[in-house]
């Protein structure tokens, strides 16, 4: 799976083009680890082409979470499709998070 990541400004944006699985979870912390490591707190988790989550990748992103709070940081997420978005409320996921539907919203909403 694909995963890109882009920064702007104080904001790293994680573009997943898959789905995010047990199978592929450990490659999306992998890459979240760089913009962590160069100081960035603040992450739009773009899941526009993202159709599948599961338990392990919705783990992912608590853990993502936690670690940034602690840190005076936040996650949000963009462009969430049917799948993804029923998963979130199924979860009650997005109750703890910000959803967005446009990547550019979301990045907008740290200023």
């Amino acid at each position: 799976m694909p995963i890109t990541t882009e920064t702007y400004g104080d904001v790293a944006v994680a573009r997943l083009e898959d789905e995010l699985t047990l199978d592929n979870v450990s490659r999306f912390e992998a890459v979240l680890e760089q913009p962590t490591e160069e100081g960035i707190r603040n992450f739009v988790i773009d899941l526009e082409k993202t159709e599948y989550l599961d338990n392990a990748g919705l783990e992912a992103f608590d853990d993502l979470i936690v670690r940034l709070e602690k840190s005076g940081g936040q996650v949000k997420f963009s462009g969430l499709g049917v799948t993804c978005r029923k998963i979130f409320e199924l979860t009650r996921f997005d109750r703890r998070v910000d959803t967005f539907d446009s990547l550019i919203d979301a990045v907008r909403s740290f200023q």
